[in-house]
């Protein structure tokens, strides 16, 4: 799916932030599957933006925990780890 996306110059706002903030209010036992998922997502992320994809920084900012502005600086800074 990444190779079509920079095939057809489709780019990927993905919001890791917002996986990543839910993993802290899961019980701790479940908590190691949402941070492998995370890290498995931001992979991919880093994957795309190294063929030509190109990364946006979305946040989902207003969902349940998540405020706006903060959000967007949390996934902007996650995000710019793997770029």
């Amino acid at each position: 799916t990444i190779d079509m996306m920079r095939q057809k110059g489709i780019s990927w706002t993905p919001t890791a932030y917002a996986l990543l903030s839910y993993s802290v209010r899961v019980p701790i036992a479940n908590r190691g599957f949402y941070e492998r998922v995370v890290k498995e997502h931001l992979q991919m992320v880093s994957y795309a933006s190294s063929i030509g994809v190109r990364i946006n920084i979305g946040s989902d900012s207003g969902s349940g925990w998540l405020g706006h502005g903060n959000a967007f600086l949390r996934e902007k800074e996650l995000i710019s780890d793997y770029l």
